[in-house]
């Protein structure tokens, strides 16, 4: 869910062992990565975590949850000059389903008022509700006037 909605983020978690059994007694936020959605799923993962017993009682945990690849890319290119960029939410039904797509989509932004002017789809992602929620979407985004007149960008779920 957090890479169908491009959130990224550094953490850091503190972790507490029960030094008899080597098992993990509480997971805590130090730093938080500015996600619900990451932050829950680093603590789950570190609840799992078993060390040796008898050896540590609490450490600290630096986590980095960074999406790569020329899809991330691009939309990470395109933000860069975006004053206001939400992120397309998945719909329901595709996230319910598991469906799992990319799409390209254009917008047209007036460079005086750095507004979406017009959203093409150039390559449909073949799941028409996601590509309305990014159409929808895209056409609230603000730019930085006379920054760019033109913006594409692929985008995953």
């Amino acid at each position: 869910m957090a890479r169908a909605t491009h959130e990224e983020g550094d953490g850091k978690f503190t972790v507490r062992v029960d030094t008899e059994t080597g098992r993990v007694s509480k997971v805590t936020i130090a730093q938080s990565t500015g996600y619900k959605l990451l932050d829950d799923a680093a603590i789950s993962a570190l609840r799992r975590w078993r060390l040796k017993p008898h050896t540590r009682e609490a450490f600290n945990v630096p986590l980095s949850f960074h999406m790569s690849g020329h899809v991330e890319d691009e939309l990470r290119a395109a933000r860069k000059h975006a004053t206001y960029a939400p992120a397309p939410t998945v719909p329901f039904s595709v996230w319910f389903y598991g469906l799992h797509s990319a799409g390209r989509y254009e917008m047209k932004i007036d460079p005086a008022t750095g507004r979406v002017t017009d959203v093409k789809v150039l390559h449909n992602s073949r799941v028409l509700p996601f590509d309305q929620s990014c159409e929808r979407t895209f056409r609230q985004w603000r730019f930085a006037p006379h920054s760019v007149t033109t913006v594409a960008v692929w985008l995953s779920f």
